[in-house]
């Protein structure tokens, strides 16, 4: 086996054969790696910079003022529901979001500024998607590496482009994400993973959390439900001796 590695002061050295394995920490927080959250502080920073910018960019555009399409019909969706007279939609329909832009509404927004609160929410989701590709990124390879996934994904322009767009597919992302490394935390722990075994504080909570994600995002997109449906019959594959 090669040789192990600490990934943060709270996370237990990678593996060799026959020892349990525990998920490292997303972030290292001890003082010598100081550099590094300030690289990712500035890295979330230029992110949230650029982001910025193009949402005040694209909100001045005829599209942007005025949204067409599939970010029309959620915002015509949102604006029923907020009114009460949306139709009935079942759950598979995933109809979260349109809940999600009636809350905005119940907040005070304006319907003509809906648009732009949605902006604004996708961004922050932008955000906390690039700081879990990131601390995904820990997981697989070294800083730079993971500092390096960070910045292809914040300033990647298709993911910053829906973004901009009142759809849920950012928020969608980011709950899958959270799903994803809740279920890598579960295949680290299994015994089917060089040794590795679910302890009793683990047994559940990973695999628990992670079907929670998928069906949030599921619940936001429905062509995540796929993932949704599957994870249970793979978490239980995963928990046997």
């Amino acid at each position: 086996m090669g040789p192990r590695y600490q990934v943060s002061c709270r996370a237990v050295q990678r593996i060799n054969s026959g020892h349990r394995v525990e998920l490292p920490a997303l972030f290292p927080t001890d003082a010598k790696n100081r550099a590094f959250g300030a690289c990712v502080a500035g890295l979330l920073l230029a992110v949230a910079v650029y982001g910025g910018c193009v949402m005040l960019a694209w909100g001045k555009t005829p599209l942007g003022q005025e949204p067409q399409g599939e970010a029309a019909a959620w915002l015509h969706g949102a604006e029923s529901f907020f009114d009460g007279t949306a139709t009935r939609e079942p759950f598979f329909r995933s109809p979260a979001y349109l809940i999600v832009l009636a809350a905005v509404r119940e907040a005070g927004v304006p319907e003509n500024g809906l648009a732009d609160a949605a902006r604004f929410l996708n961004l922050l989701a932008h955000l906390a998607t690039t700081a879990l590709v990131i601390g995904l990124g820990l997981r697989f390879w070294r800083r730079k590496g993971a500092l390096v996934a960070g910045a292809l994904w914040g300033f990647y322009p298709p993911a910053v482009f829906l973004a901009m767009q009142p759809v849920p597919a950012t928020l969608a992302l980011l709950a899958w994400l959270c799903g994803a490394g809740a279920a890598l935390g579960t295949v680290w722990q299994s015994p089917h993973w060089q040794g590795g075994r679910l302890t009793r504080r683990h047994a559940w909570a990973y695999p628990f959390t992670a079907a929670v994600a998928f069906v949030i995002a599921a619940c936001l997109q429905a062509t995540l439900w796929p993932t949704a449906l599957a994870w249970p019959l793979i978490a239980l594959f995963l928990g046997r001796d």
